[in-house]
């Protein structure tokens, strides 16, 4: 009788330790420029199957989602503060470091030397 409760109460344990996998969540929104919603209330579950976050950003506004779609090609040309960017970790879209890219560098470092 002792035997069977203790193994009642391993699997039990067993059973309230076991991780249930849930899918990537994210926020997603449609194009939004300065009145976008806050992110808070902009986070969804991603269909199974879908494991990337993205954000799109650009002059025009910004964009967030869960997908793979927009994951083919990713951008940051800080040059017109246009971004396309994926990750893969829970709510990771909310945001984009811009830098600078060796492009803009050259270009800027021209044209200051053909005005200098």
């Amino acid at each position: 009788m002792m035997n069977q409760t203790i193994i009642i109460v391993i699997l039990i344990v067993i059973i309230l330790c076991i991780e249930f996998g849930q899918g990537l969540r994210c926020y997603q929104h449609d194009y939004c420029l300065g009145r976008c919603p806050t992110l808070i209330s902009s986070t969804v579950q991603c269909k199974p199957g879908l494991d990337k976050c993205w954000k799109f950003t650009s002059p025009l506004g910004t964009m967030r989602g869960c997908g793979d779609h927009r994951c083919k090609i990713q951008l940051d040309t800080g040059i017109f503060d246009t971004a396309s960017v994926c990750c893969s970790s829970d709510l990771c879209n909310s945001s984009i470091q811009m830098k600078i890219t060796t492009i803009f560098i050259i270009l800027s470092s021209l044209i200051a030397f053909i005005y200098v």
